[in-house]
């Protein structure tokens, strides 16, 4: 298909796969997926952080080129996702005690906040600010303009990731021959179109669980209130089947999946003991052993989890809360694991983004949770990315010959540059002119 309509773009540079989403928005503003692609790799994305530059370049290129394929487009531009370990939430102070009793107007407001984006970080870089509530003389309050005081407080909470964090992805976006629309923060996009803001309100707690990290994302009152990404996942939960039982990668993942659940509690029937699993090689291991390795760092995630819920400081106001997501929520039992676990009744899977968009046959399915991320950044696209593919041939002999331009005249009042050999001045192309020499060239000969 061509670009008769905008097409937009986006990739989501995750810890074990690279996927990438083009799709265009009708005149309602719904997405119709048009194409997605998925390359899972090793070694190019360690925890959200880009680890391997060259590889990961070489894997964008191939999901920009197999995008173009089934398109049958050049794709420009993308919207990036950003996340990684480095990412987290940081509250800031800012007091300005003003000369007289005034009236706060929004330069008083800007003016905090300029200065809290003046605040330094080692090795970190803001990325977005979140003002939390302000204080006039006091006294709370979300929307400070118009109140008369001595004195004004923003709270504020800055998202700050890694100097090189940003530098990385847009370099690597450049080698595969991509320009970045917007850097795009993932948990932000990916909470504002999948939670309701009725549940932002009522106080929510968003956990992402990927392969590397779980990212943790606080709401109460339709604001952002915590932000941390853990650096653990379902992938711990493989290897350590890995080391434990000697197998393979492939082969662990087959055994968390098929054999155990999310969680059980250490206290289980001793008859269990007997039951045994198959491995490679002629050899077993017992199933409860097997069960105790994913349970033990199931926990693990989980309490990091509760840990991060009770350090936002509004634990005991979410009322809506906590919602699932992510491929490693997907694993049976993990429901029961929280609420075990955390002692939490109110916990949902959340349901996936597909579910309110429309696509091609074939290319997502409609309750794959492990795209909500990727569809949530294709979902914020706003500009085109994409042109129609240059025929070399009819469409050349159609472009026009330029003149080549004429060296520019000085200005009046600017400086005489030092004098410089005098340069033959080329003459102006005329391949008319050029044509019919040559024709009549090979006319004089054949005489």
């Amino acid at each position: 298909m061509g670009a008769d309509k905008e097409i937009i773009v986006a990739i989501e540079l995750g810890s074990s796969t690279i996927r990438g989403i083009a799709g265009q928005k009708g005149h309602d503003g719904n997405m119709k997926i048009l194409a997605k692609e998925t390359i899972e790799m090793k070694e190019c994305v360690r925890r959200g952080i880009i680890f391997n530059i060259d590889k990961t370049s070489r894997t964008i290129r191939l999901i920009k080129e197999s995008l173009e394929e089934k398109l049958d487009v050049i794709i420009k531009r993308a919207y990036v996702g950003l996340s990684g370990q480095s990412l987290h939430t940081v509250s800031n102070k800012i007091v300005h005690n003003l000369a007289e009793y005034v009236k706060i107007t929004s330069n008083h407001t800007d003016s905090l906040l300029d200065e809290n984006h003046g605040t330094e970080y080692p090795k970190r870089k803001i990325l977005e600010t979140i003002p939390q509530e302000y204080l006039v003389d006091g006294t709370r309050t979300n929307e400070p303009e118009g109140i008369q005081g001595y004195q004004i407080e923003g709270n504020f909470l800055n998202i700050i990731a890694l100097s090189t964090l940003e530098d990385n992805i847009r370099k690597c976006c450049r080698e595969a021959g991509l320009e970045v629309a917007e850097l795009l923060i993932s948990p932000l996009e990916l909470a504002k179109h999948l939670i309701p803001d009725s549940e932002k309100r009522a106080g929510c707690a968003l956990v992402d669980m990927g392969a590397d990290t779980t990212t943790v994302s606080v709401y109460c009152d339709n604001i952002l209130r915590h932000l941390v990404v853990i650096p653990l996942g379902g992938r711990n939960i493989t290897k350590d089947i890995c080391s434990v039982c000697t197998v393979e990668n492939n082969e662990a993942e087959n055994l968390k999946k098929k054999q155990t659940i999310a969680y059980v509690s250490f206290d289980s029937d001793p008859e269990d003991n007997k039951q045994s699993v198959a491995l490679s090689n002629d050899r077993v291991y017992s199933q409860t052993g097997l069960q105790d390795i994913v349970s033990a760092r199931t926990e693990e995630i989980i309490r990091n989890v509760g840990q991060q819920i009770d350090n936002s400081g509004w634990n005991d106001k979410l009322l809506s809360g906590i919602i699932l997501t992510g491929g490693a929520s997907k694993h049976d039992g993990m429901l029961d694991a929280y609420r075990n676990i955390l002692h939490i009744d109110k916990i949902k899977i959340a349901c996936a983004l597909a579910e309110s968009t429309t696509a091609n046959a074939g290319v997502v399915a409609n309750d794959d949770i492990m795209l909500n991320t990727l569809i949530a950044l294709l979902l914020s696209g706003t500009q085109n990315c994409v042109s129609e593919k240059f025929d070399n041939t009819e469409d050349a002999m159609n472009e026009p010959i330029l003149d080549e331009p004429n060296d520019a005249e000085p200005t009046a009042g600017a400086e005489k540059e030092e004098e410089e050999e005098p340069r033959e001045r080329k003459p102006k192309k005329n391949w008319w002119q050029s044509l019919k020499k040559g024709i009549e060239g090979m006319l004089g000969d054949e005489e």
